[in-house]
């Protein structure tokens, strides 16, 4: 298996905010009538969603490779639960 690059928490941030300012071009660029440029803008969204499924499947490996934040997460959800915040 490769190896993951480690992720920090403002990649995945930033990654969703470039997705978020992608979509909305697309849309601009539709809207105006420009295909061609609507186009090369929807090939850079795909490419940014396989960057933040890359990121959240990094993340996620970071975490059940580290047991202390696990062990964090763990608490966390488990208080939500008690606090009903969770379903």
């Amino acid at each position: 298996m490769p190896t993951i690059r480690p992720v920090k928490a403002d990649d995945l941030t930033e990654i969703r905010a470039a997705i978020a300012k992608l979509r909305e071009a697309r849309d601009l660029l539709a809207h105006a009538g420009a295909k061609r440029a609507a186009e090369y803008v929807r090939r850079a969204l795909k490419s940014a969603e396989g960057a933040e499924r890359h990121a959240l499947r990094a993340w996620f490996v970071q975490v059940q490779a580290d047991p202390e934040v696990r062990s964090r997460l763990e608490d966390d959800a488990e208080a939500e639960l008690v606090a009903g915040v969770a379903p």
